[in-house]
């Protein structure tokens, strides 16, 4: 399959549900196939999953498993890998010098520092939509 298309912005969700997709294997897999396919800008929200309706005999996906996830992802070569459903540090930041660019609070951005697509700080270009 192949996802690359010029001028379209793919975001990527994986619900994790403990115990069917949250191996070790499974997160390397899936980061690894999106580095490969859509490329290592995409970025790639990894959602707590909380037992509902007809999956009630399974767990709520704990911050330890999303951080475990962020982790696995980053060393894979994701750039922006944001986790979902739980409150975190979704902020976005330059994968070259770290700087903050973009601070949220849920789903409020708060400050917005990119500038033409660039990191203010190192001008490295940041692909995205951009307001």
């Amino acid at each position: 399959i192949r996802f690359k298309k010029e001028n379209i912005w793919i975001e990527i969700t994986t619900l994790l549900i403990e115990g069917e997709n949250d191996s070790d294997k499974d997160i390397r897999e899936m980061a690894r196939f999106i580095v490969k396919e859509t490329g290592d800008e995409t970025p790639w929200h990894l959602s707590a999953f909380y037992p509902e309706y007809k999956m009630k005999e399974y767990s709520s996906t704990t911050l330890q498993t999303l951080q475990r996830a962020y982790q696995i992802a980053k060393s894979e070569g994701l750039k922006y890998v944001y986790l979902g459903n739980v409150p975190s540090d979704n902020n976005t930041y330059c994968p070259n010098c770290s700087a903050l660019l973009i601070e949220r609070d849920k789903y409020e951005v708060i400050t917005d520092k990119i500038t033409n697509t660039k990191c203010p700080y190192c001008q490295t270009t940041i692909k995205g939509v951009w307001r």
